[in-house]
């Protein structure tokens, strides 16, 4: 027994010593044959041979092995890929690592150390004007974010590769059915019902109910400039004993919080993943995050029942307001007409569902919100008459759209691209994309050298530099709502908004 107990821990030192080997090895060539799932098979071969002995040898917990040996896997991966970039990019590609936490960590870091969230990555971009990516290790994940625009160009452009990631703790109670984050024929399916009402034209034809909104909403608030308004709390209505703006805000927030500095989350998201991380062993912080999400949701989709009600009393729907929330309740309306008389004639990714709705409700209003919510100076514009300003009006307005432009690249509601999971291993263009690796990119540049036009003295406020058309040469250079088929849909209603509401304001104070 003496005897088969040292084979086995002479079997185990083995194994280790080799592992050790491979990782303080350096690599000796540039053109080494990259096979990371024969190493990890032939790994885990030699892990499945050994480990029942191991278990009574050492007798320690199957759990803590499961760990040691996902950490041992993690490592091993991290360096074949950290071997891959600098062998073949050099400096091109910066490395960070935080534990755990990743990407998020380096951001909280930044904003205790210098106030600003993107400092670190912004000054990795100002330092290296070839840089292709920042790559950030947590132990057991890969975040990538790519910054070079013809890398940008190809991933923004390419969706079959790719998964949409977690985001913040709850964010997908709150919009998991909505554009944002739905997946292949649902995502098709809403973008393509979403865009006949988002379309140019059809935004062009609503310029008149937006004004007579903004006029009625204006007249009743204060107008010492000074005082914050949120819209729905005006209407006085509360969740969660809040206003609803409010609210959705505090709840992504405190998801991201959550997310960033609980161990126990990290932990469940190792060794779970993100799937079900949010429902196993949940805290007694997240069922209380998740049931004060749900009455967010009650609350969202008791507006739409009412809403419902109106419409399907209503016998002249053409005359209805062709608004985002109306033609989601038609469409549902009419669905449910024709599944009484066939009910087998959808598709089950065809069907619109009410929480469906509440959820495509929360989207826009949260990033809506977000978007029109710094435009706040105000600018001497070309309409002196509210009650005469036509679309042909907005589009004379140069210096609006310079300063909307500049306060979206000083202050941009996304700096990065909603972050995906990569589904398979992959290359955009030459760069390598593992399998489950986290990769988004940013949406604005800080590099002087590289784009001198829009980067001259990027710290400091200027919309003049946007009065010149050509400042974006490269139009991936700025993407403050994303570029590719999955860009934000709302672009245009959100420049409409912010001009309309900003020459009422400014026809209010004088």
């Amino acid at each position: 027994m003496n005897e088969t107990n040292i084979s086995l821990k002479e079997k185990i030192s083995s194994l280790e010593a080799k592992l050790q080997e491979f990782m303080q090895k350096p690599q000796q060539n540039n053109t080494y044959k990259f096979e990371p799932q024969q190493t990890q098979m032939k790994m885990n071969q030699q892990i499945q041979q050994i480990q029942p002995q191991q278990v009574a040898i050492t007798k320690k917990p199957v759990f803590l092995q499961t760990i040691k040996q996902n950490i041992q896997k993690f490592i091993i991966k991290n360096l074949i890929i950290y071997f891959r970039y600098k062998t073949k990019f050099g400096d091109k590609v910066a490395f960070l690592f935080y534990p755990l936490l990743g990407g998020l960590g380096i951001s909280r870091k930044s904003y205790r150390e210098y106030g600003d969230s993107l400092h670190i990555l912004k000054e990795i971009q100002r330092s290296k004007p070839d840089i292709k990516a920042v790559v950030i290790f947590n132990v057991f994940n890969i975040q990538i974010t790519l910054v070079d625009t013809g890398l940008q160009k190809v991933f923004l452009q390419n969706t079959k590769n790719y998964s949409k990631a977690e985001g913040p703790f709850g964010a997908r109670f709150v919009f998991g059915l909505g554009l944002v984050k739905s997946e292949d024929k649902i995502w098709a399916r809403q973008r393509s019902f979403l865009s006949n009402i988002f379309h140019f034209n059809a935004l062009k034809d609503r310029v008149p109910a937006i004004k007579e909104i903004t006029k009625e909403f204006l007249q009743n608030i204060p107008s010492d400039g000074n005082t914050p308004v949120f819209i729905i709390e005006e209407l006085g209505m509360k969740v969660n004993g809040l206003s609803p703006s409010v609210e959705i805000s505090k709840i992504i927030l405190d998801g991201f919080k959550y997310k960033a500095n609980s161990f126990p989350y990290s932990l469940k998201l190792m060794i779970f993943g993100q799937e079900k991380a949010l429902r196993v062993l949940n805290t007694e912080f997240e069922k209380n995050f998740i049931k004060r999400v749900e009455n967010y949701n009650l609350f969202i989709e008791e507006i739409i029942e009412k809403r419902l009600n109106c419409l399907q009393n209503t016998s002249e729907t053409s005359k209805v307001s062709e608004n985002f929330l109306n033609q989601n309740l038609l469409e549902y309306i009419k669905q449910q007409k024709a599944l009484k008389e066939k009910s087998k004639q959808f598709a089950d990714y065809e069907l619109i569902h009410k929480r469906e709705i509440a959820h495509q409700f929360s989207t826009f209003f949260f990033v809506g919100m977000d978007t029109t919510a710094n435009q706040t100076d105000e600018i001497n514009l070309a309409v002196t008459d509210f009650d005469q300003l036509k679309h042909e009006d907005l589009s004379k307005l140069e210096y609006f759209n310079a300063f909307f432009k500049e306060s979206l690249r000083m202050y941009p509601t996304a700096p990065h691209t909603i972050p995906r999971v990569s589904a398979c291993d992959h290359f955009v263009d030459d760069f390598f994309i593992p399998k489950g690796a986290i990769i988004n990119s940013v949406t604005v540049q800080y590099n002087e050298q590289k784009f001198p036009s829009m980067c001259k003295d990027e710290g400091t406020f200027n919309p003049d530099r946007f009065i010149d058309k050509n400042v974006v040469q490269d139009h991936f250079s700025f993407i403050p709502f994303s570029a590719g088929s999955r860009n934000c849909i709302g672009q245009h209603l959100a420049l409409i908004e912010a001009k309309e509401s900003h020459q009422a304001k400014k026809i209010k104070s004088e």
